[in-house]
């Protein structure tokens, strides 16, 4: 399979989900664009937008590839800013981090509504 398959599988699944993904194109433009202020060389592949103002990006690889070492700076410091950033390799792999996140978005809530009742 080639990163672009994945990429089309990826983005028609977190689409299908009710996401907005934006395909940055850093591998398509790299050469036109790499003296360019606001190209970001390394950047992932994918920004997904969510509900409520959630958000995450995701790095697509395929096979044994992995991040080059200004990817993983750039990775690195996206989440230093409070960023989510994945990894992804499969759609089975992305099914568990979204089902992560939906989990990790139910206990948010909950603690918020005991917080609140707490409060009251």
């Amino acid at each position: 399979m080639h990163e672009s398959d994945l990429r089309k599988q990826v983005i028609e699944f977190l689409e299908w989900h009710g996401f907005i993904v934006v395909f940055t194109a850093n591998e398509y433009l790299r050469e036109r664009f790499k003296n360019t202020k606001g190209f970001i060389k390394g950047f992932p592949d994918l920004l997904v937008l969510g509900k409520n103002g959630k958000h995450f990006f995701i790095e697509l690889k395929v096979g044994r590839n992995t991040l080059s070492p200004t990817q993983a700076e750039i990775i690195q410091k996206l989440r230093t800013f409070g960023h989510e950033v994945f990894v992804v390799y499969s759609i089975e792999q992305l099914r568990e981090i979204l089902k992560k996140l939906e989990e990790k978005e139910v206990k948010r809530y909950n603690n918020t509504r005991r917080a609140d009742q707490n409060a009251a």
